[in-house]
């Protein structure tokens, strides 16, 4: 395999294109990457297009972008990965609001007690791409997305991890299947601008599974909306707190299911 170190400033992103091969990558001390794109050219700072696996230990580290870039991104995954990548703590602070902190398109992701500060969205995934969430915390305090939007992926979840936003915290769409255990999701309180962002959203033909979460809404905790929804157990508190723009906690249109067994509503 391949093992790198990492740290200090990178004013260009790093391209794994390795097919057959394992690369680790150490991150030593902290790391910034200082590199700004725009609408027609994103600039990302790993990009993983092929790989057997790929591993970035950065526990006790800080990886950060200068704030105040544009179109500038953490992770990519191209289509092309069919591997698996494995991202072991770390504390990434990725305050760019134009586009997702982690897009993935391809690969088996695994993100285990990360902390991940951003403004749009923390974790997207799309075309197939599957993520295991352990632990960790992730906060999007600005965003018109939502913290973690999985679309089109056949196997993901989420288990013990804390997260808010200010838009959908966890957006399941698209014929995607996730799991939820455990953990809190909630909404910025003070999420003035999103004041009808479900907490948990699923909708077309996806799955949404969640087992003993805490819940907390200030509009709705879950929205089904030509999907399935099962919930078991957990607590779902809706604090309804804008005038003219209340719902009860849970909120099914448009054909969706919803199950619950055993939760506190």
């Amino acid at each position: 395999g391949k093992v790198y170190s990492m740290s200090g400033t990178y004013t260009e992103g790093i391209v794994i294109d390795a097919e057959d091969e394992d690369v680790v990558i150490n991150v030593t001390g902290e790391t910034t990457f200082d590199k700004g794109g725009n609408r027609d050219d994103y600039a990302t700072f790993i990009t993983v297009r092929r790989a057997k696996s790929v591993t970035v230990n950065a526990e006790g580290q800080t990886i950060k972008t200068v704030e105040g870039l544009a179109y500038n991104r953490c992770f990519y995954a191209a289509d092309t990965f069919t591997g698996t990548a494995v991202l072991n703590g770390g504390n990434y602070n990725w305050q760019c609001d134009d586009i997702s902190a982690c897009y993935l398109l391809g690969g088996n992701w695994t993100f285990d007690d990360l902390t991940l500060k951003t403004f749009r969205c923390a974790i997207e995934t799309d075309k197939g791409a599957n993520v295991t969430v352990n632990g960790g915390t992730y906060d999007c305090h600005d965003s018109f997305s939502a913290t973690f939007l999985i679309q089109n992926s056949p196997n993901s979840s989420f288990n013990y991890v804390t997260a808010s936003g200010e838009g959908w915290v966890l957006n399941a769409i698209d014929n995607s299947v996730v799991d939820v255990v455990g953990g809190s999701y909630s909404r910025n309180p003070d999420a003035q601008t999103y004041k009808d962002r479900p907490t948990l959203r699923v909708a077309n033909n996806a799955t949404l599974n969640v087992r003993d979460a805490d819940v907390t809404g200030t509009y709705c905790d879950v929205f089904v909306t030509g999907a399935t929804a099962n919930l078991f157990g957990g607590t779902y508190t809706n604090t309804n707190q804008y005038s003219g723009c209340k719902s009860p906690a849970l909120k099914v249109w448009n054909g969706g299911t919803l199950n619950v067994n055993g939760a506190t509503v």
